[in-house]
């Protein structure tokens, strides 16, 4: 289960993970750049991005579905 503590570089495996990060940043990026914040934790990145509590509810929401599908 993912958290606002868990580092980028642990959600880079899923699949569909650059179309999510589009939804919520509202920029393309590719995974080179993804992986130059690999030690951000997802809540500094919503800090950075000015992401309320709920917004932030949202994208680990998504991220923890998006990885229970990845399993199932």
């Amino acid at each position: 289960m993912y958290t606002e503590k868990t580092k980028v570089r642990e959600i880079m495996h899923l699949p569909g993970i650059l179309d999510i990060v589009e939804k919520y940043t509202k920029k393309r990026i590719n995974m080179a750049t993804l992986k130059m914040g690999a030690n951000l934790t997802i809540m500094k990145v919503g800090e950075y991005l000015h992401w309320s509590q709920e917004q932030m509810k949202e994208v680990l929401k998504e991220l923890n579905d998006l990885n229970k599908n990845n399993k199932d």
